[in-house]
C-alpha cells in the first residue's frame, strides 16, 4: 500500500505505473516493522532497511499477528476486513483506529 511505501520510504514496481508496493506491514509500538512481501519483490532492498525492519515472505502473515500482543490497532479505511478477523480468532483486542502513516 501507499502508507508501506511512506513508512519504509521504498517504492515498488508490481503494477506497471503504480509505485506502490504489494504486502503488508506491521508496525509495532517501538517503532519496529515487520514488512511481509513476496521473496522476490525484497532482492536488494535488505540493505536498505535498518535493524528495525524485519522482512518476511507474505504468507506467514497471519502467523506474525497472531503472535502480537493486544490491543492492536486496525484501520478500517485500510486494513483488509481478515486481519480484524484474525485478530478477534486469536483472542487479541482490536483497537480500531486511523493508520498512522496517514497525516492528520
Amino acid at each position: 500500500s501507499d502508507s508501506i511505501a511512506w513508512l519504509l520510504n521504498i517504492r515498488g514496481d508490481d503494477i506497471p505505473h503504480i509505485p506502490i508496493v504489494q504486502g503488508f506491514a506491521i508496525l509495532h509500538d517501538d517503532a519496529r516493522v515487520d514488512f511481509y512481501t513476496h521473496p522476490g519483490r525484497t532482492a536488494g532492498i535488505g540493505t536498505h532497511f535498518g535493524p528495525d525492519v524485519s522482512l518476511y515472505p507474505e504468507v506467514t502473515f497471519e502467523a506474525g499477528l497472531v503472535e502480537l500482543d493486544g490491543p492492536v490497532r486496525v484501520d478500517k479505511a485500510s486494513a483488509p476486513l481478515a486481519v480484524s478477523r484474525i485478530l478477534e480468532a486469536a483472542g487479541i483486542e482490536v483497537a480500531w483506529g486511523d493508520d498512522p502513516c496517514i497525516l492528520p
